[in-house]
């Protein structure tokens, strides 16, 4: 007799296993399309097939459709119930608006009458909702945040305050600044004898300037700031002052504000280009010509205001005025190199001799770190020049590697050379200078 063959057996395609197979991961092999499998019947089990890959995926979606949409009704009837309750008259705020789509702030937004609170968070992109105290009316509101998160640093008609900070916050203030600010950027003489009394009468915008670089509440130093712009634009625009009363404050401003970091670079160079235009206006860069004299004399009908008198001119008001000078070097340097809105103020031979009388004179203890500031600005300024000038001709040029000219290297060279023989002359006792220097 002719043994009969035994047909092949055929192995289950993917995703269509049995279910006893499919939970315990064995091979689904079937003898032919419809039996059951080899090993269902070995253990004498119900082949029952397995649902399909598509279906059990199709269903895992409609029960997640059914779960969101089960939230969203959840969250629906949750805001409908915030809002009735809210709309209740015996709501503590008169009006709130709940979950309103995002919009830019603009003047008409924050109201003059409405102060900022203390509790609202600025410069923060994860903040979504801006809350404010209630106004003049007692009404709470809540205010939705601009996407953009320094809107609010914006110019908007602030209150500003009749009343002026009592003595002994003014006094307090002022010790401040002199002990834990100033000493980073000593290009001011206050010593201990210099009260805020006086300063208050003899160097009033000064005094503001101060008192509003201390200020660190957010809603107070915006006050603040809105009243020095008004008086710094009255003097210097308005009535066209040019003394060394504004200047020193407007470099006070310049020096310790946090604009930049605010998103008003455009604001910072403004009051920079400000500042400088007060340097000129003071004859501190260059002192007038006789040409300059007699043509103010003709289409003004009077000589320059600000030409300063030599017998009148005492060596303290000199050397204010050349700190002033210097110090409106540092900023613009700075600024125009990490903001590039302007560009920085030349090196002048007015400067050089500004700085060789600080550096000899022994009236301010600071003047060591100002003098050792004002030459490691310098050098970098040098070097800023040198890599504006290399930038220039790699773009000119028609090779994507151009070699350094030999005049570059020359400077660089010397450049070098300079920063250490001025780090070898910093005195032992000027420990503060390690943290202006590169690495230090």
């Amino acid at each position: 007799m002719e043994r009969s063959r035994a047909r092949p057996a055929a192995h289950s395609n993917y995703g269509q296993a049995c279910t006893q197979c499919y939970r315990a991961k064995c091979r689904c092999v079937r003898p032919s399309v419809g039996e059951d499998c080899e090993r269902c019947v070995r253990l004498k089990k119900t082949c029952q097939p397995s649902e399909s890959v598509r279906k059990r995926n199709a269903q895992v979606a409609e029960e997640s459709e059914t779960r969101i949409a089960r939230l969203e009704d959840k969250m629906e009837s949750l805001l409908s119930a915030m809002q009735s309750f809210v709309g209740s008259p015996g709501a503590p705020g008169a009006s709130v608006n709940v979950f309103q789509p995002f919009q830019p702030f603009s003047a008409d937004t924050i109201l003059p009458s409405t102060p900022f609170s203390n509790s609202t968070l600025v410069n923060s992109a994860n903040t979504s909702l801006s809350f404010s105290e209630g106004s003049s009316s007692g009404s709470g509101s809540i205010a939705p945040t601009s996407p953009h998160p320094n809107q609010l640093f914006l110019s908007h008609p602030y209150s500003l305050p009749p009343s002026t900070p009592s003595q002994y916050q003014a006094d307090d203030r002022l010790n401040f600044f002199r002990s834990r600010m100033l000493p980073y950027f000593p290009f001011i003489n206050l010593n201990p004898d210099i009260t805020s009394g006086y300063l208050r009468q003899n160097r009033p915008f000064l005094f503001q300037a101060i008192h509003t670089v201390t200020t660190f509440s957010t809603r107070e130093r915006l006050v603040q700031v809105e009243k020095l712009k008004r008086l710094l634009f009255t003097s210097a625009l308005l009535k066209v002052q040019s003394n060394i009363d504004l200047l020193l404050g407007l470099l006070t401003y310049l020096a310790w504000s946090t604009d930049a970091f605010l998103g008003r670079a455009d604001h910072i160079s403004r009051l920079m280009m400000l500042a400088i235009s007060l340097v000129y206006g003071m004859r501190l860069f260059k002192p007038s010509s006789i040409d300059v004299e007699v043509m103010m004399a003709v289409t003004q009908g009077r000589r320059e205001e600000n030409s300063q008198n030599p017998d009148d001119e005492t060596p303290y008001r000199l050397l204010e005025r050349q700190r002033a000078m210097l110090a409106c070097f540092i900023l613009s340097s700075n600024i125009s190199s990490h903001l590039g809105r302007q560009d920085a103020i030349r090196w002048t031979p007015q400067m050089e001799e500004a700085l060789r009388a600080i550096t000899t004179g022994d009236s301010c203890p600071t003047d060591k770190l100002f003098v050792a500031q004002v030459r490691l600005q310098l050098l970098k300024q040098k070097a800023e020049y040198v890599r504006q000038l290399a930038e220039t001709e790699f773009a000119h040029s028609e090779s994507s590697t151009a070699p350094a000219s030999a005049p570059r290297l020359l400077y660089l060279k010397t450049l070098r050379r300079q920063l250490h023989e001025l780090r070898s002359s910093f005195p032992p006792d000027l420990s503060q200078i390690g943290k202006l220097l590169p690495g230090g």
